[in-house]
């Protein structure tokens, strides 16, 4: 059991190093979607700081 564990861990360790290897420009796509659109607009009607300001 023991050993089953450890290489899950081994996995999801390989995942995390993976996503640190993308780079930023590919991670964030920079067109945001109808539904992103649609979430900047209640903030901006709330007047709170939109989520893509933050990045």
């Amino acid at each position: 059991m023991a050993s089953s564990s450890s290489s899950l861990k081994r996995s999801i360790d390989n995942v995390e190093v993976s996503k640190e290897n993308i780079s930023p420009k590919k991670r964030i796509n920079l067109e945001l979607t109808s539904f992103q659109l649609k979430i900047v607009d209640i903030f901006n009607n709330v007047d709170l700081t939109t989520p893509t300001e933050l990045l």
